[in-house]
């Protein structure tokens, strides 16, 4: 088993303060590379956040193995608004559509939720939804061995069919801090890997509050490199998560928004 790393109590406090004094009302994801359900300070944690933020939209990843009535109960009552659950393919098998319906089938009997599949394609993807005293629960089940996402390079085992030359909006929208404080400029990068450390953006108990870092220097020369349609930078430059799908339309615009703002000009003078 790996070693449980928490969030240290002054980083939730500093969290929830500034969140707080700004009345979000977006959407807080309480996992990164873990399974949150592993360890009861969860429920603690979800609870304060929840009373502090009660217009945030508070949900997380899980693999679902701590799934259960019991547990499902505990995460409504202590204000989860959204679960995705995703089943993964057993270690060293293939995925295979038939096997992983028998692991939805088991999770309904084990959760009593009634789930309803809005999205089957076949050998690659299947989505069913359900709902449960105001949590949306999503189930998904994937081929992450041929159509995953690489995490920033890392997993230099998911293929790569050319550079990336898509805009992507998650420095835009995320703000992605690890367990240790440390804060990346999307949820692809790792924490604890040698190869992300030059992209750490700084730590939360560095600064007087979050925004210092939102608007940090990298944060913003990411947004620059990743606004417009072109060559990117690494690592993005090999990730293989197209955020942004835009035809012709959203080529002009994204131009003439560069051109106007001169983010040529910012990228260079920002790395």
């Amino acid at each position: 088993m790996s070693s449980v790393n928490r969030l240290d109590t002054a980083h939730l406090d500093k969290i929830v303060r500034d969140l707080k004094a700004i009345d979000f009302d977006g959407y807080l994801c309480l996992n990164l590379f873990n399974e949150p359900m592993a360890d009861d300070s969860l429920y603690g944690a979800m609870a304060k956040l929840r009373e502090a933020l009660p217009k945030a939209t508070l949900w997380f990843n899980s693999n679902g193995d701590y799934l259960n009535r019991e547990t499902l109960e505990r995460l409504a009552a202590a204000g989860l608004s959204r679960l995705v659950v995703t089943l993964h393919v057993a270690k060293n098998k293939t995925y295979d559509d038939l096997q992983q319906l028998t692991r939805y089938s088991q999770l309904s009997a084990r959760t009593g939720l009634t789930l309803t599949f809005e999205n089957y394609r076949p050998g690659r993807k299947i989505v069913a939804k359900a709902t449960y005293k105001g949590i949306s629960v999503v189930v998904k089940s994937a081929d992450h061995g041929t159509n995953g996402e690489n995490r920033a390079g890392l997993m230099t085992d998911i293929p790569v069919d050319a550079e990336r030359s898509a805009p992507c909006d998650r420095p835009f929208n995320e703000f992605t801090i690890s367990w240790n404080g440390d804060v990346y400029p999307c949820c692809q990068f790792f924490a604890g890997a040698a190869e992300h450390d030059p992209f750490i953006v700084g730590n939360i108990s560095d600064v007087d509050t979050l925004y210092d870092l939102y608007a940090a220097r990298l944060m913003a020369s990411f947004r620059t490199d990743l606004f417009t349609y072109g060559a990117k930078k690494s690592p993005c430059s090999s990730c293989v998560e197209y955020d942004v799908h835009g035809g012709d339309e959203d080529v002009e615009a994204r131009t003439e928004t560069a051109r106007r703002l001169n983010l040529g000009a910012k990228v260079r003078e920002a790395v």
